[in-house]
């Protein structure tokens, strides 16, 4: 699933941005990727990656739907506003129906339980 979303950058690599506060996560999920040929930058919050992502980035974003300071959502929603149009996979730990229809509702093209 998580396959369909990359897009290539410049050097034909495959990117993946991460944002999820939690660092055994993040960083789980960074290797997972790496080892299947993904370029992979993480972020440990939606603030890091504003102030770090270039104009011409591209790549699938996978969000932590559930951070302190800027959720998943507002983090996506504050990208849109800014015409940063890129495909958001949304996980979390705390599966609801709330915060699944929100991820609908912003288009997301996947969500994902954490185990």
């Amino acid at each position: 699933m998580i396959l369909c979303c990359i897009f290539p950058v410049m050097s034909n690599a495959k990117r993946v941005l991460i944002v999820d506060d939690d660092h055994s996560a993040r960083n789980g999920l960074a290797r997972l990727l790496r080892a299947a040929s993904y370029d992979v930058r993480t972020f440990a919050s939606g603030k890091e990656l504003l102030e770090n992502l270039g104009p011409d980035e591209f790549g699938c974003m996978i969000l932590d739907a559930r951070m302190p300071l800027m959720s998943g959502n507002a983090l996506q929603q504050r990208l849109a506003q800014d015409h940063i149009q890129r495909p958001v996979i949304f996980v979390t730990a705390d599966d609801n129906v709330e915060t699944r229809k929100k991820a609908q509702k912003m288009k997301a093209v996947a969500f994902f339980r954490k185990p």
